[in-house]
């Protein structure tokens, strides 16, 4: 949760990139994600090597859930301004 969803364009991944698993990385363009739309592709740094990522925001949901920090901050938010549910029987 909470967790930007990458993916490999065809024919790389972290072998063919020489990735060893112990880089830092840095994640560009995220900045878009504040705005309509999500962008298709983002730009990875890890250690010495850059390369375009996939991002794997498939729906309109999903980039929200990411805008909120996750699935729970995002429910949590909705019941909070939601009010408290009526209980059964009462009205």
């Amino acid at each position: 949760m909470g967790v930007l969803p990458l993916q490999f364009l065809p024919g790389e991944g972290a072998d063919e990139l020489g990735l060893t698993g112990r880089e830092s990385i840095t994640v560009t363009g995220l900045a878009a994600l504040d705005g309509p739309g999500v962008p298709p592709f983002l730009t990875v740094t890890a250690g010495d090597v850059a390369f375009r990522a996939r991002l794997r925001l498939d729906t309109p949901r999903e980039a929200d859930h990411y805008r909120h920090g996750g699935i729970l901050p995002y429910v949590l938010r909705r019941l909070l301004h939601a009010g408290p549910p009526e209980e059964p029987g009462r009205r």
